[in-house]
């Protein structure tokens, strides 16, 4: 213990002395601890320091001294999350996806966090991969131990897939998964599962309204997962935000109460679990893009619900971890390309049409036709008869929902003097259907193919090429 009538700076250098720090360029100052760097709160540095000042001769400003050369002399440039893209940063070490090798931690990573758990390649999950195959499992299929490779359901491999990128050190695969289905489908037992991978601690809750709030998003500071466990039906995705967080890694304003504004660079991954679809406010692909949907499409009846399953999921958190491993490897390989889920392509479609009806407008009362347009001034009408009960569009807006759906519009000139914004490459499809017919089940859509124009077809002549 130091001399009572030491100065606070001479007090520092013993905790320095003692103590890995850094401080960031917010003042915010830093412990590695355990392979990783740990933010340290004010209340935990006012306690270090009472502890070398002590407490019989301390004051709130000689603590306050002491803080404060702390954060100056420990300052220096940080960039967080040195690890290469194939590296994932466990307990015991760093591991390799691509090899199962593993390396001691470094301070020169300069991770956030590390999992929750020790890699052990030989642990096993059999509980896990049972309750994969009540979900998702075809009951004809071999048995999953005699499945070569990609010969497992498509939604066993993607949701491994995405384990897999929960436990990169990095978010560059633009994806954010949504598991989708109704109450007692299992949904959220994959949601609680990834948070005991990365840990509680490295976990945050921000809803998709609130990507854009830079107030709001503070949480998302120095955390693995966001996980949000439903989303409500009025939920809104704030398109910006949400792009921004799910796929640049670029650096986001973060201004937490009681705290300095900073460019941060989150590398979270987000998991939403929910029975109702959020609605967009970005009409084009860039939020569907981003989505990763697996349907949960089988309830599971109330005697073989099984209370205890997390309980027992937990004790096989080692093998789940070699699982995600597993799936991280193949993203590795593929450069980011997860599996495709057949199943979740209803669900997009239905999503794109909410977000811009006029998806489905075209399927129904517009064919195809390369030698065709058709008026703005004219199809304004046709719609807003087609879309009766909701706010009639105008004619300018027609065409930006038409142009967002990947459609031509141009200038047109139909005679000597007359030119008009037009829809290129379709006519109306004259044909009523009947108030009910008879259909045969092969006749059924599962989902209704996107209807394309003529954007590569002949243009009719005399096109204007000034877009209105």
């Amino acid at each position: 213990m130091a001399a009572k009538s030491e100065p606070p700076n001479k007090l520092a250098e013993e905790i320095m002395e003692e103590r890995r720090l850094i401080a960031d360029d917010g003042g915010r100052l830093y412990e590695y601890d355990a392979g990783f760097w740990r933010q340290l709160s004010d209340a935990e540095l006012h306690a270090w320091a009472l502890a070398v000042d002590g407490p019989r001769s301390t004051s709130a400003r000689r603590r306050g001294e002491i803080v404060s050369f702390l954060r100056a002399a420990c300052h220096q440039p940080v960039t967080w999350g040195r690890v290469a893209d194939y590296e994932i940063a466990c307990r015991n070490g760093v591991v390799d996806c691509r090899s199962g090798e593993i390396r001691p931690h470094r301070p020169e990573d300069y991770l956030e966090r590390v999992m929750a758990w020790d890699y052990s390649p030989r642990a096993q999950c059999p509980r896990w991969l049972a309750c994969l195959e009540d979900w998702f499992g075809d009951p004809d299929a071999p048995p999953p131990e005699d499945r070569g490779e990609g010969q497992q359901p498509p939604e066993i491999e993607a949701l491994q897939e995405f384990f897999g990128y929960i436990v990169l050190g990095h978010a560059r695969y633009k994806k954010a998964l949504v598991l989708f289905g109704e109450s007692n489908s299992g949904k959220t037992v994959p949601l609680h599962v990834a948070k005991h991978m990365v840990g509680q601690d490295a976990c945050c809750t921000l809803a998709v309204e609130h990507m854009d709030n830079p107030v709001l998003r503070w949480v998302i500071k120095g955390k693995l997962l966001n996980v949000v466990t439903e989303l409500s039906v009025d939920a809104v995705v704030a398109d910006g935000g949400f792009k921004t967080l799910i796929s640049t890694e670029e650096p986001v304003l973060l201004n937490g109460k009681n705290e300095k504004p900073e460019l941060y660079t989150p590398r979270a991954k987000h998991v939403f679990a929910t029975n109702s679809l959020p609605r967009l406010n970005d009409r084009t692909e860039g939020v569907l893009n981003r989505l990763l949907i697996v349907p949960f499409t089988r309830v599971i009846p109330p005697d073989r619900q099984d209370d205890g399953l997390e309980a027992a999921l937990l004790e096989e958190m080692q093998g789940i971890l070699c699982w995600a491993i597993e799936g991280a490897k193949r993203l590795v390989e593929r450069r980011g390309r997860f599996t495709e889920v057949p199943k979740a392509r209803e669900v997009l479609s239905e999503m794109r049409i909410d977000a811009n009806p006029v998806r489905q407008f075209l399927r129904e009362r517009l064919m195809p036709d390369n030698k065709s347009a058709i008026p703005l001034a004219t199809l304004v009408d046709v719609y807003n008869r087609w879309n009766k009960g909701s706010r009639k569009i105008s004619t300018r807006f027609l065409g930006k929902l038409l142009r967002e759906c990947g459609q031509v519009v141009k200038n047109v000139r139909y005679s000597d003097d007359g030119v008009m914004s037009s829809l290129i490459g379709f006519r109306v499809n004259p044909y009523r259907p009947p108030s009910s017919f008879q259909v045969r089940p092969e006749a059924i859509m599962a989902v209704g193919p996107e209807v394309t124009g003529a954007a590569d077809a002949e243009a009719p002549p005399e096109v204007d090429e000034g877009e209105v």
